[in-house]
């Protein structure tokens, strides 16, 4: 047997292992995960290759790369009145590239400056003439930025971005920020975190289905809206964040966005102000009546700040626009939807107390899986002996999203900045058997919950119960969205 021929036999027997790995490889999303299949066959076009799924998810596809060409081979050769043409072949699928080669008399291209050929990686011209590529024009595309052309909310966004040269539009998906958290029935139970907080043993809790954020109110999002003067009558302030008013004390971390950071500072009262603009903004029905509002400016930082200092507030959670969540939501969203789960028992959302620490102690390594805490918020993440201080690298809240999710898709739950939730405070109703509870009629002051980066561990806990004056703020005070879904 020859040399060439025991080459291909080895090529043959790479590929058919390379498919028939392919034929079961999995991916997961962030709230599923399946093990897809895929077809043996090359699927193609001019510019890639790839497998595609055989199963329910017609969507996902696998091993998808560029061609990888082999040298040119002429199939006709050009004579002075007639052009030729030229093929090569990807090595890895077999597609073919087909080329026109221009005829040995013709001696300059012809082409319409607008008339640009293009796929997703590239743009050229055709010459008019002997039709070839002409290959002096082929370049890869030179994009401007980013658009937003459809937010994403309760369902996938999109953005687009064109080519300056040939107006070649690539667009993409941006994942949907609600996730749906289905309701039910819980009745609470006994474990290391029910000292406080909604599920205490015994109490009896049904909730609605709702849709939850997966991340903190971002600056960028606040800004947005409160900079929209016909919608922000108030003139409240758009940027009220410590990290705004003091950046050179609420240094940034390597790598993060401050504009990506958690807007904090605002009071209850602004969350819920914020809440109805956006509702209104979007075309939904907004969840609050806010009657008779008084309006403070104050200086913070030395900077004028004007917030929100009271109001008359009502909600109806049956309206389908934006709120802020009951804490059983909170708390509910928190654990992970399912106390049939192990991560419903643990103490932080999405991470385990460690091995060495109680989940009630101040300094607790579990909680550097997925939050922010005094111990670690200067620290790269980790938890250390040392305490933050102004001025130094990663002082005050950090860009959402940089620590891993809970088993829902949810950021942030533990730590970072503490969230308003729309409960008022009263621990004698804590006990109460309810549906979708929206806390006690009277109280003066409002729930938050999940802890900071200004706090220790077992703040952060998904049992520990908090509360604060609903006129006030602070440096690590912001909020969540949530919608029902009705």
């Amino acid at each position: 047997m020859g040399v060439n021929t025991m080459k291909k036999i080895n090529l043959f027997a790479s590929l058919s292992a390379m498919i028939m790995a392919l034929a079961f490889m999995s991916c997961q999303t962030d709230s599923d995960s399946h093990e897809h299949s895929f077809s043996e066959e090359w699927k193609y076009d001019e510019t890639y290759h790839w497998h595609e799924a055989t199963c329910e998810h017609k969507t996902a596809v696998g091993s998808k790369e560029e061609h990888t060409f082999g040298e040119w081979t002429v199939t006709v050769v050009a004579t002075e009145a007639n052009k030729g043409s030229k093929e090569r072949v990807c090595s890895v699928c077999g597609y073919v590239e087909k080329r026109n080669i221009a005829a040995t008399s013709h001696k300059e291209h012809i082409f319409a400056e607008e008339e640009w050929k293009s796929n997703v990686v590239k743009h050229w011209h055709v010459c008019s003439e002997c039709n070839n590529v002409v290959e002096e024009s082929e370049a890869a595309h030179s994009f401007g930025s980013w658009t937003v052309t459809k937010k994403p909310t309760t369902e996938d966004g999109e953005k687009e971005r064109i080519c300056s040269v040939c107006s070649y539009k690539e667009t993409q998906v941006i994942p949907k920020i609600f996730l749906k958290i289905d309701g039910g029935t819980i009745i609470g139970k006994e474990n290391k975190t029910n000292d406080s907080g909604v599920f205490t043993k015994g109490r009896e809790i049904t909730l609605s289905n709702f849709y939850m954020s997966k991340y903190e109110v971002t600056k960028t999002q606040y800004k947005e809206i409160m900079e929209d003067t016909a919608l922000n009558t108030f003139a409240i302030t758009a940027d009220p964040s410590y990290s705004s008013l003091q950046p050179e004390s609420y240094v940034i971390a390597d790598g993060e966005e401050d504009s990506e950071r958690p807007v904090e500072n605002v009071t209850w009262y602004d969350a819920v102000y914020f809440c109805n603009l956006l509702s209104q903004k979007e075309g939904l029905e907004p969840v609050y009546t806010i009657k008779n509002p008084k309006t403070e400016v104050i200086s913070d930082a030395g900077k004028s700040v004007t917030y929100i200092k009271n109001a008359t507030v009502t909600a109806d959670h049956t309206k389908n626009g934006y709120r802020l969540p009951t804490e059983a939501e909170w708390e509910y969203a928190a654990r992970g939807g399912d106390p049939n789960l192990d991560e419903w028992d643990y103490p932080f959302s999405g991470s385990d107390t460690a091995d060495e620490a109680k989940y009630t102690d101040s300094r607790n390594s579990g909680l550097d899986a997925a939050g922010w805490y005094y111990y670690n918020t200067c620290n790269g993440g980790i938890t250390s002996t040392e305490i933050p201080s102004s001025g130094k690298e990663g002082y005050g809240a950090h860009q959402v999203g940089q620590k891993k999710h809970n088993v829902l898709g949810l950021y942030d739950m533990s730590g970072n900045v503490w969230e308003w939730c729309y409960d008022l405070y009263d621990y004698s109703t804590a006990q109460r058997s309810e549906n979708d509870p929206t806390g006690p009629d009277s109280g003066s002051y409002r729930v938050k919950r999940g802890g900071s980066w200004n706090n220790g561990a077992y703040d952060a806990s998904v049992c520990f119960w908090s509360c604060f004056n609903p006129s006030e703020k602070g440096n690590s005070l912001g909020f969540r969205l949530v919608r029902s879904a009705n």
